[in-house]
């Protein structure tokens, strides 16, 4: 069988047999495509050695000053450092899928070691990128968003490759190349326009308004011409979903944790039975994941009941059972947490005149207020519900704006009512800890206070320990896992349950526990902060069966708070920064639910009005220290959102936002 004169050994017309002319049209034409692409190959293979290295500096060049999605918006050379790499990563991709188109021309020896050789470049040009876990760096959590931005436009690239290379005319050629751009136009023109008349609304078919009550509005918002958040969602949360949304994998119910603190297993008389006991937090430690460790106790179990003195106990059953025909160990576990508290023996005061008897905080982090209407379809018609049925006075504010971009300047002004942790000052769940016993119901193994606001401040009532467990926290205190832990962009699961179903049950057992006393509760969830924007959803249905259980949560005399801090930040479209990103990020989501008995008409009145007035993380602690018992610090530049009606014409300056940070448009 002849060769192409010129051409390297192993290399073959797919034209035409070998019997055929070297004249033949067809043929010569494949072989110029053939040598074009073998040429393009040996010239560019040495970038997969260059170019991984030079895009994975500048990646990491993006994270020297802290996680990536702390780096302000400002930083211009940060974005173009992650820009110019992605671009660089772009080029590596491009080269890899021509090379391949090559391939497919090629046949013989050179075929498959041409073949091996790329995967293997294309394997060490992922391993070169940067993988640390720390919370200082991301590093595999913020590479998924990275190949994200590269991964569309290389199967662009790569599909306009294998049309150029096929055996056809140059008409139908650019028909198979059109007919899927306007396919996707004509999907995507619809999909943006419908998430354009959705993004200004909200709960009762309300919306955004340039003007109320005749009156202008200082802060003008315009609908985003590409709201591509919504777009993104509606295509790729369904597919995350269906990943990241199973089910825990199931476990038997081996153990019980009685009201005597007594644990009782039931394991397999062949299975090695332990039980591992975790540490009551009645406060907080600066090096939490040190000191959780250090004060775990794992112990074997020998079959009779234990008295436990622990906030929570883990009981797992280890056998070796048959797998794939082959001998595999099998664990099974239950968490369980205590069916009573210590009691809080402190003299409470008594609550003021106007003060809610009972405060519940849903603090949902890194939430846009149209992901809430996104996500939260459930949640958000049990509120409309209940508020036509005159069970609770539910309010939404369409100008709930952050003052930050990330929780720490949020959290800070919204618990404090500072913006520099350095002043003096006290949380707001201590300075209401007079009248209320106080929980604070986190899932990170973090001292949240001290990280955030910069001093420590523990309730009553901390779960923390259970989220140390290196099953769902890894082996140190900062991981930032992709896959596990409370940053993971798949479901968060510990011993066959939900993270989530854990708090809210130690909610209940917090709001039965003291059931005669006045209580606040602050319950932090991290769902949404991850790149995919889909793990946020699976709260729905547990945050709307809260709403619905009459057992304990008694709204006749609950204020409940259903926020978050700001939008999300971190994923593609923010790390490229578009537009749209960028607001909803500035955005987060408030809802207010009143009891009837403390509903005014004066402040139905300002509720109503609030609703589209300009307000901040500032205005929320305002709010929050009114109930104190005692006068607590509230910002000069702050107002209550229940009891003043807020100026339509405050301004950003007024309402200490960042210039940064303003989305309003000024009249």
């Amino acid at each position: 069988m002849g060769h192409y004169a010129g051409s390297p050994v192993g290399w073959e017309p797919v034209h035409g047999s070998s019997s055929s002319s070297s004249s033949n049209g067809s043929g010569t034409s494949a072989g110029a495509a053939g040598r074009r692409a073998s040429d393009l190959t040996f010239r560019a293979t040495y970038l997969l050695f260059g170019v991984p290295w030079l895009a994975n500096l500048c990646y990491i060049a993006t994270l020297t000053e802290g996680p990536a999605d702390l780096v302000e918006q400002e930083r211009w050379l940060m974005r173009v450092l992650m820009h110019f790499a992605i671009l660089i990563f772009l080029s590596a991709l491009l080269h890899l899928v021509t090379v391949f188109a090559a391939i497919t021309l090629m046949r013989g020896k050179l075929r498959v070691t041409l073949l091996l050789w790329e995967l293997l470049c294309a394997a060490a040009q992922l391993g070169l990128t940067n993988h640390d876990v720390t919370i200082m760096k991301h590093g595999s959590y913020n590479l998924v968003g990275f190949i994200a931005a590269v991964l569309p436009l290389s199967f662009v690239l790569a599909f306009g490759l294998f049309v150029y290379y096929l055996p056809v005319g140059r008409r139908c050629k650019v028909a198979l190349a059109l007919a899927p751009v306007i396919a996707l136009y004509i999907v995507s023109a619809r999909s943006l326009s419908a998430a354009r008349a959705q993004w200004p609304r909200g709960l009762f078919n309300e919306k955004m308004e340039p003007k109320s009550e005749g009156e202008d509005i200082w802060c003008r918002i315009h609908t985003p011409e590409s709201p591509w958040d919504a777009l993104m969602e509606s295509w790729v949360v369904p597919v995350f979903s269906s990943w990241a949304w199973r089910p825990c994998p199931a476990m038997p119910e081996l153990a019980t944790f009685d009201e005597n603190f007594t644990l009782t297993v039931n394991c397999p008389s062949s299975a090695a039975t332990t039980y591992t006991v975790l540490p009551w937090m009645r406060d907080l430690m600066p090096q939490m994941f040190a000191w959780v460790t250090t004060h775990t106790k794992h112990r074997e179990y020998l079959g009779s009941p234990v008295t436990i003195n622990g906030s929570a106990v883990r009981a797992e059953c280890s056998a070796v059972g048959f797998g794939g025909g082959r001998q595999q160990p099998q664990q099974q576990c239950n968490l369980l947490l205590p069916r009573r508290l210590y009691p809080v023996t402190r003299t409470l005061e008594p609550l003021r005149a106007h003060a809610p008897r009972n405060i519940l905080v849903l603090f949902l982090d890194a939430v846009p207020r149209q992901g809430f209407m996104r996500k939260f379809s459930q949640t958000l018609s049990r509120l409309e519900y209940l508020h036509a049925r005159g069970d609770t006075h539910v309010a939404q504010f369409f100008r709930y704006f952050a003052v930050g971009h990330s929780t720490r300047n949020n959290a800070r002004a919204m618990f404090t009512g500072r913006s520099d942790h350095t002043q003096a000052t006290t949380t707001v769940w201590k300075a209401l800890s007079a009248s209320y016993t106080t929980a604070l119901i986190d899932n990170t193994c973090v001292e949240w206070s001290r990280k955030y606001l910069g001093r420590s401040t523990p309730a009553d009532y901390n779960l923390n320990a259970l989220w140390c467990l290196p099953e769902y926290n890894g082996n140190r205190s900062d991981t930032y896992e992709l896959l596990n832990g409370p940053w993971s962009i798949q479901r968060r699961c510990l011993c066959g349950r939900r993270i989530h179903d854990y708090m809210l049950d130690y909610l209940r057992l917090f709001w039965e526990e003291n059931a005669d006393k006045p209580k606040f509760a602050l319950v932090k969830f991290t769902e949404g902060h991850e790149p995919s924007a889909s793990v946020v959803g699976m709260l729905d249905e547990a945050i709307a069966q809260l709403f619905s259980d009459r057992s304990y949560l008694n709204l006749s005399d609950t204020e409940v708070w259903l926020l978050s801090d700001h939008g999300l930040h971190t994923g593609f479209l923010w790390a490229v920064r578009t537009h749209n990103a960028i607001f909803e990020n500035k955005s987060p989501g408030l809802f207010l639910m009143t009891p009837p008995s403390l509903m005014t008409p004066e402040r139905e009145q300002n509720l109503r009005h609030n609703k589209q007035a300009l307000l901040t993380a500032y205005d929320i602690y305002h709010t929050l220290a009114d109930n104190a018992p005692e006068d607590t610090f509230t910002p000069p530049h702050a107002y209550s959102i229940l009891d003043d009606g807020i100026p339509y014409n405050r301004t950003c300056d007024e309402a200490k936002i960042p210039h940064a940070h303003c989305i309003c448009r000024r009249k």
